[in-house]
């Protein structure tokens, strides 16, 4: 499959990709990899209409590339990775948050360029507390169905 789409978001203030991509649970959270420059991610677009997976990356001066493949809206994803990864607002903002608040502040010291990974939507969030607890991680490592999926599926196991 090739791409679709490319687009480029240039972070204002501290970002690392690296951090990003190796956040999550354990004792390597928010600590990122030699050779981990890369992230993807999949995800149901805001218009619940479609899935999008996208490849990411970050250059030498910070820019994050991404790579759109399917046939979501290029803005509508764009947007939505920009807000997952906290690259939607000011970064010096957060670093302000840093200076008001120490338990804050070491953070950002101990992880930089990581700021707050989010959802990607509601939605997500919302599937995530239904299901995670009933799963192995493993199972879980997928996009999740758009909702016109979910209300025409009639394989639903009652456990």
């Amino acid at each position: 499959m090739t791409s679709s789409h490319r687009f480029t978001i240039v972070p204002d203030g501290p970002f690392s990709l690296s951090a990003s991509a190796q956040f999550g649970f354990g004792p390597q959270m928010g600590r990122p990899k030699a050779d981990a420059d890369t992230m993807a991610l999949a995800f149901v677009v805001d218009s619940f209409a479609s899935q999008a997976s996208v490849f990411l990356r970050q250059d030498n001066k910070a820019k994050i590339h991404g790579e759109i493949y399917g046939s979501a809206e290029p803005k509508v994803v764009k947007k939505q990775v920009a807000r997952a990864l906290s690259l939607d607002h000011s970064g010096a903002a957060w670093m302000q948050v840093g200076k008001r608040d120490r338990v804050i502040g070491q953070m950002q010291k101990d992880f930089p360029g990581l700021r707050p990974v989010l959802f990607y939507s509601p939605y997500e969030a919302a599937a995530w507390a239904v299901i995670s607890h009933r799963r192995h991680r493993a199972r879980t490592a997928r996009s999740f169905p758009v909702t016109a999926a979910l209300v025409a599926s009639q394989n639903f196991s009652r456990h």
